[in-house]
């Protein structure tokens, strides 16, 4: 409240002798002229209005501007508002002046002042525009004194700091570098503002890296993420909520990797925190021994190992075969003839390959295309989607191997190319290579087991006892579906 004493002071002497004074003449004597007199009672009348004015100013700016509202609001008043309060006051003081104390119409000075306005304002017009944006940043209230934002403006420069005043013409940043950058009101108005904190104090941030594609995601992920996470407080990302990788794209030097983290602008400045983040993931990567992707051209030849559209040769369909559990244990001799009988078929969207309960003798093994896979499902009567089949899987070797009926329905979801292997394809390969038998077996029990497991629940121990017994019956059942006698 002292900054309220010598406005009331003065206030005080100015009323005192507006009320106690008679003129010049109680003060000075009769000897002095009436237009002295005039002067004198004018000067103390304007003395009055503009101290009186003088300590109203102060009384808002203290008690409702920096005291009621500032509380309210949580933050300081921006000190455009407080010199606005302050043109209002000045207004209504040259008002009472000119039509109180000299009993004069004010009309015409607004209309001369009009004239006189657009002049001036033609001349200021870039000031003008400065205070026009300034007065509306704070009535929309977009970002206030305390908030860190980040300034994208037309010209490409960019702004990052904490906001301490937004006054008529301009607004002030604090940067990182402890200095003051100051922007005109006008170019913060036609930029973008991104403001880190609101709606709540803490904001995400994001970096990205691109490394080789030859490089295994998971691997990738894993040391992003421990480096990301090595950064977590006291170094000022924040553990809640956790920091995530995520592959972002595919570009032209490889695969573009985003991190995403999370911290409190007024705690610890975005650069700042960029800093920590990248120190660690950097640490991280060069103990691991990956390096980041640069731009390069290869030129490479190599033999795919699913055959294309265009391929359709012997050597591609053993290295198709060679890639499936079924046949993996099964020699490189026995594939090739496996390979030659094959048949390559394709489907439409929406073709039913087998159905569910209907006797088949061929398996299928995908190379292009998605199929679903659907069982019925008793307690609802309906056919319900379980699944999915890609490329480089397989499905209905037990049909194959044993003539037992298809276990699921499987529907083409997109166009498919695929290899049937016919119950006439492998009646040769057997009878030729009595000797895989056993291994084919094995593989087929595990991946029955594995769909019974799926589709029925079954506990890993159940799974272990009746592994064997699952595999002796699917190798009598294909010593009977294929005519071959028990060897010895």
């Amino acid at each position: 409240m002292r900054n309220l004493i010598i406005p009331g002071v003065i206030f005080l002497v100015f009323a005192v002798l507006s009320v106690t004074s008679d003129g010049p003449s109680s003060v000075f004597g009769a000897r002095e002229s009436i237009r002295f007199a005039m002067v004198f009672n004018y000067l103390v009348q304007i003395g009055v209005v503009i101290s009186g004015l003088y300590l109203l100013n102060r009384l808002l700016n203290i008690v409702l501007w920096d005291s009621l509202i500032s509380r309210a609001l949580g933050t300081a008043i921006p000190r455009l508002v407080k010199d606005l309060s302050t043109v209002v006051m000045c207004i209504v003081g040259i008002t009472i002046i000119v039509g109180v104390v000299f009993d004069r119409p004010v009309t015409g000075i607004w209309a001369t002042s009009g004239a006189l306005g657009v002049v001036i304002g033609f001349a200021l017009r870039s000031l003008i525009l400065d205070a026009f944006t300034g007065l509306a940043i704070n009535i929309d209230n977009s970002y206030r004194i305390g908030d860190w934002v980040h300034v994208h403006s037309r010209n490409r420069a960019e702004y990052v700091g904490c906001i301490l005043e937004i006054n008529w013409r301009t607004t002030r940043l604090q940067t990182t570098d402890n200095n003051v950058i100051i922007i005109p009101n006008s170019l913060i108005g036609q930029s973008i503002v991104t403001n880190f904190s609101r709606p709540s104090s803490i904001s995400r941030f994001e970096l990205c890296f691109c490394f080789d594609a030859a490089l295994p995601p998971a691997r990738v992920i894993r040391v992003l993420l421990a480096g990301v996470k090595g950064a977590i407080a006291p170094r000022g990302i924040e553990a809640e909520p956790e920091p995530t990788v995520r592959i972002n794209r595919i570009v032209d030097a490889g695969v573009e990797y985003r991190i995403r983290y999370w911290i409190y602008p007024h705690k610890i400045s975005p650069p700042r925190a960029r800093h920590a983040v990248i120190e660690h993931v950097l640490h991280d990567l060069r103990l691991a021994g990956i390096h980041l992707a640069h731009p390069k051209q290869d030129v490479f030849f190599a033999r795919w190992p699913i055959p294309s559209l265009k391929s359709d040769s012997t050597d591609d369909r053993v290295a198709l075969l060679s890639a499936i559990d079924l046949f993996r244990q099964v020699k490189q001799e026995a594939l090739s003839t496996l390979a030659s009988h094959m048949k390559r078929v394709t489907f439409k969207t929406g073709d039913t390959v087998v159905t569910a309960g209907a006797q088949g003798d061929s398996m299928f093994i995908v190379t292009e295309g998605l199929l679903d896979v659907y069982v019925h499902d008793e307690s609802e009567n309906r056919e319900v989607k379980v699944g999915h089949i890609t490329s480089g899987q397989f499905f209905g070797e037990i049909a194959l191997l044993t003539g037992r009926p298809r276990s699921a329905t499987v529907i083409a979801s997109t166009d498919v190319v695929a290899y049937e292997i016919t119950h006439d394809c492998m009646w040769e390969f057997l009878h030729q290579y009595p000797d895989m038998l056993k291994e084919i077996s094995e593989v087929a029990a595990n991946l029955q087991l594995n769909e019974q497991r799926f589709l029925e629940g079954i506990h890993q121990p159940a799974l272990v006892e009746s592994h064997q017994s699952l595999s002796d019956e699917i190798l009598m059942s294909i010593r009977n579906f294929f005519g071959l006698s028990r060897r010895r």
